[in-house]
């Protein structure tokens, strides 16, 4: 954070804008509450002192016009004016901009009643940026990314991937976006353009890439080219964050609305920097057709109340545009926001809990129950856990219903009095960046999954199948709904108050797949053959969920569910209380829950087999479709094992009764493409797998994994812990619900089929690394696989990969069932796991804190691992050189050279030696740092052979050995940096014979 900074001349102003640490009255993030304020602050307005100038606030909430109201605080516009700035700092998260010379134009919000702020400014002239990257691996990956695309020598990146600098660069142009207060203030000490004023234009000519200067000596002019280069700048960026998810005229007027109306605190607004650098990023593929301008532009963003969902209070990204005029965008680094002081979760400030919830869910069948018209009421009661809250943002299930279905009917207060509230996706940023996330291929459809494999056969004839797909013939869903909720009275710690909210829709129950082929050649026609998947929901949330929604909103509550009196039957969250059947024959089913999230009720047409608990298990309902309906009893027998070996590693959840739903049948292509995602509450479900009606016409589903069924029912059961039970902080975390569960589908399998689980097991780890280290896309996978994607984190929240399900899950499973468990063994990585789930029982958790857990159980540093294989998500391309050096006895020193073309991080790889003829083998484990390891065997045969990672314990792109005459790290003489340093120091507890001391021989 900056330090204070006394005020200077108007004349050589040089105010700071670190709006959230030095302006505000309030303590900054990591600054002591008893801090002394900075000299200068008596001089700027306090924002209690702009009270008296807001819209009353009862006025405003009884007008029942509060979305015109908000559309008044927007109205972004370019002031007349221009100032001049001369060494003015912005230093925010981790960005810090030094605005050494140059114009700004002002850029005003507010019209109508409204008064009118500055709110930012557009920016051109000499400016310097600093990215401070202060994680490990967002430093490595951003120095790989920049040297790998970025045309950055490794020398030049080296201090930031070493967290011994911060990413340096200069700008030209910038645009600066905040609602906060200060703002305004700030922007008025600066100097107008006046007469006399010379200022420093830089151009930058798009023929010679190079920046002209030109001097502009007059005020009408200055203002009218400053004028002029903002109204280029504002909406060009304007657009492309837009297409972001990040629209300004969006988030300026909320952020200024809930700021000066509803008082909500400077901490949880938004800022936006936008700086044209003078280097290239190059997120989207180099090619030389393509020199996309938007790759100099590099976005800091403050998201105080996280509303992007990200986890992060600061993050740093650039985005492009790619051949097919789709957004890339990489997040290059990124801070968390501060520990919560209940638990010390990283989340950012929730003023409101939730206390209780009641819900009545009444189903209606709709044309012949292919839908249902579900009818929602639900009373909620919230507490205050900060004082002066004055609204709630809520969010309805709107994205699980038939789009344009979504209906709110009723929203008031528990005593009848109607509250004032406003859709917040109605603002197009929020349309826009929820619409892209669901198109996207890795959002689930649900826990609808399963193993049982329904083969069907496509046509065989000779001009058949030509181009043939299949596709599920489902109607479009909408977007969540986002409300703002302006409560009666505002209310301070302890006080509660509950909502009725009541609500209706329609969702999809009949399921039909369509498979387009036969098409024949001399004609070109093609018929369409239309076949049921099955009638069902899939589980539906009935709750809201309060934002910001970190894990999801934990509830107690009781749901009465009522059923027609036809064949339809309903899955459950919670435990069955008690069931009723009213005059006109309908069936209602209460239910109650305790610490649940994501409660749901999931509809189908089902026959029903219950069976009750017993010795400490939950009782286990099983929903199944007729035809399948005889297969039910097999199913709580399996259900128990599968707990009891669950149970035996982790805290399974408090639940006394446990739904199994048969889902919608599935295509092989989305399986493939879909997560796993967090479990709705007590309900698991299983599905079969259509196969056979592609051009693939075979399915490798047996190959790949013969136990599928029981395995991905192992892997819904373990997300009912991890998800519920444990729950993930942010989305940075969630790869822990996928990762984990899969490897646990693949662990009981092992377990539990014995000889046949344990190659089912290996036989699974094999594909997956195939499929990950040598990509074939097929018609099922296309699009799913591509080698060019680096960014494949699992953590990162702005990874490509996280829009192509399939390598996003094999990976994480790669990484956490072979790699990690093998490099900790399975005692250490079991007992993490379960110690892990019940310290932190019904608490938020952070990748940070699961790696603390495995360190503490092995005994190991797993720093370096988490960083690069976790964190960074690389897959290198490894060479192993040696070259043979001849000892005095007739024997060969083996020095060996491993090299890597990723730069920078830290990994160990085995490497086996052994005589051609078998007759002496040994191997060792060889540290990786910065692309370099070097290790020497001596008393070796002239016919030597070496293997790279021949066990498959890393990805790798290739594991390429060649004998060379001089390896390339003696030609670097041990030291590629020519820095004094411990790097590529080699892990000592590896076998003795190989000489880790690679500057002496060995025996001195």
């Amino acid at each position: 954070m900056t330090s204070p900074v006394k005020p200077l001349p108007r004349a050589h102003i040089r105010g700071v804008l670190a709006l959230l640490a030095t302006l505000l009255a309030v303590p900054a993030i990591g600054q002591e509450s008893g801090a002394p304020a900075p000299e200068e602050l008596d001089e700027f307005v306090l924002a209690e002192d702009l009270d008296e100038t807001l819209p009353d606030l009862e006025e405003v909430r009884s007008s029942g016009e509060l979305e015109a109201h908000l559309k008044s605080y927007g109205n972004l516009r370019l002031a007349d004016e221009a100032r001049i700035v001369d060494k003015t700092l912005i230093e925010d998260g981790v960005c810090r901009a030094v605005f050494d010379s140059g114009v700004i134009v002002p850029v005003l919000s507010g019209s109508n009643n409204i008064p009118t702020r500055e709110v930012g400014f557009v920016f051109f002239g000499k400016g310097r940026l600093k990215v401070d990257l202060k994680d490990r691996a967002d430093a490595q990956r951003f120095a790989n990314h920049m040297v790998m695309q970025g045309q950055k020598s490794p020398e030049e990146m080296r201090p930031v991937a070493h967290l011994e600098a911060p990413y340096e660069t200069t700008f030209q142009r910038a645009m600066v976006m905040t609602a906060d207060r200060q703002m305004a203030d700030v922007i008025s000490r600066l100097d107008p353009v006046g007469a006399g004023s010379v200022i420093t234009e830089m151009v930058l000519d798009n023929n010679t890439r190079k920046v002209v200067e030109e001097l502009v000596v007059t005020a009408n002019r200055g203002q009218m080219k400053a004028r002029l280069e903002a109204a280029q700048i504002f909406p060009k960026r304007s657009r492309l964050l837009r297409s972001s998810g990040i629209d300004l005229v969006d988030f300026v007027q909320y952020d200024r609305m809930v700021h000066d109306l509803l008082q909500e605190p400077w901490r949880n607004l938004r800022m936006i920097g936008e700086f044209q650098t003078d280097d290239r990023f190059h997120v989207v593929e180099k090619r030389k057709s393509i020199d996309s301008p938007e790759d100099q532009w590099l976005t800091c963003f403050r998201d105080g109340f996280d509303h992007r969902g990200t986890g992060q209070y600061s993050t740093a990204f650039v985005h492009g545009i790619d051949r097919e005029k789709q957004l890339e965008l990489v997040e290059f680094g990124g801070e968390r926001f501060r520990p919560r002081p209940s638990d010390g979760a990283p989340v950012p400030d929730q003023r409101v809990e939730a206390v209780f919830a009641k819900a009545t869910v009444e189903l209606r069948p709709w044309k012949r129950m292919n839908f249902i018209r579900p009818r929602v009421k639900a009373e909620i009661t919230l507490r205050a856990t900060d004082d002066n809250v004055r609204h709630v943002l809520l969010r309805l299930p709107r994205d699980e219903a038939n789009k344009g279905s979504f209906k709110v009917t009723a929203l008031e207060t528990l005593q009848g009095e109607p509250v004032d509230f406003m859709e917040l996706d109605a603002l197009q940023s929020r349309k826009f960046a929820l619409d892209n996330s669901l198109s996207a291929p890795s959002i689930a459809q649900g826990a609808e999954y399963g193993g049982n494999l329904e083969n069907t056969s496509g046509s065989t004839g000779a001009n058949s199948n030509i181009g043939s797909q299949s596709f599920s013939l489902k109607e479009p869903t909408g977007v969540p709904q986002e409300l703002l909720v302006v409560l009666p009275k505002p209310l301070n710690v302890k006080d509660e108050v509950t909502l009725n909210i009541e609500w209706e829709a329609e969702w999809q129950n009949g399921m039909w797949d369509v498979v387009q082929g036969n098409r024949d050649l001399a004609s070109g026609s093609q018929s369409n053959a239309y076949r049921p998947a099955g009638a069902c929901t899939g589980p539906k949330r009935f709750l809201p969920e309060l934002l910001p929604a970190a894990g999801g909103t934990p509830w107690d509550f009781q749901v009465e569910v009522g059923l027609p009196p036809r064949k339809l039957e309903a899955a459950i969250s919670g435990d069955t209380a008690r069931t009723r059947v009213d005059e006109s024959g309908w069936r209602w089913i209460t239910s109650k829950g305790r610490n649940m999230r994501k409660p749901a009720v999931a509809a189908g047409i089902w026959r029903v087999l219950e069976e009750p608990g017993a010795a400490g298990l939950p009782a286990i309902n099983v929903y199944a479709f007729p035809t399948w309906a005889a297969n039910s009893p097999t199913f709580p027998p399996e259900i128990r094992r599968m707990l009891l070996y669950l149970r035996r590693f982790m805290k399974l959840p408090k639940f006394y009764e446990l739904d199994v739903y048969q889902g919608v049948s599935e295509l092989k292509e989305n399986l493939y493409a879909r997560n796993v995602e967090q479990a709705a509450a007590s309900i698991v479900g299983w599905s079969t797998i259509k196969v056979g009606e592609t051009v693939t016409s075979r399915s490798k589903l047996t190959e790949e994994n013969p136990f599928r069924f029981q395995s991905d029912l192992v892997q819904q059961l373990t997300t009912q812990v991890w998800g519920q039970v444990i729950t993930p902080a942010s989305s940075r975390d969630q790869w822990m619900i996928q990762s984990i569960s899969d490897a646990f589908g693949m662990f009981y399998t092992r377990s539990a089929k014995e000889e046949e689980g344990f190659e089912a097991f290996e036989g699974r780890l094999e594909y997956v690394r195939e499929q990950l280290e040598t990509p074939n896309e097929d018609v099922e996978r296309r699009g799913q696989v591509t080698r060019q994607d680096r960014f494949l984190s699992l953590t990162d929240g702005g990874s490509m990969a996280r829009f192509r399900g399939g390598i996003f899950k094999d990976y994480g499973f790669y990484v956490m069932a072979r790699m990690l468990r093998e490099r900790v063994g399975d005692f250490a990585f079991f007992q993490a796991i379960d110690r892990f789930s019940s310290q932190h029982a019904g608490t938020l958790v952070t990748t940070e804190q699961l790696q603390t857990a495995f360190e503490m159980s092995s005994g190991m540093d797993l720093d370096h691992f988490f960083s690069y294989w976790i964190r960074g998500g690389f897959v290198p391309e490894v060479t192993l050189e040696y070259a043979l050096e001849p000892d005095a006895d007739g024997t060969f020193t083996v020095d060996g050279c491993i090299t890597t073309d990723i730069p920078f991080g830290q990994f160990d790889m085995p490497v086996a030696i052994r005589d051609q003829d078998g007759e002496r083998g040994l191997g060792g484990m060889i540290m990786v740092e910065d692309g370099r390891g070097r290790f020497a065997v001596e008393g070796r045969s002239e016919d030597v052979k070496i293997e790279a990672d021949p066990y498959g314990l890393i990805l790798s792109y290739g594991r390429k050995v060649k004998k060379v005459d001089q390896t390339t790290c003696a030609k670097e003489g041990g030291d590629r940096w020519n820095l004094p340093s411990d790097a590529g120091a080699l892990q000592r507890d590896a076998d003795p014979e190989i000489d880790y001391d690679r500057n002496k021989p060995k025996g001195q």
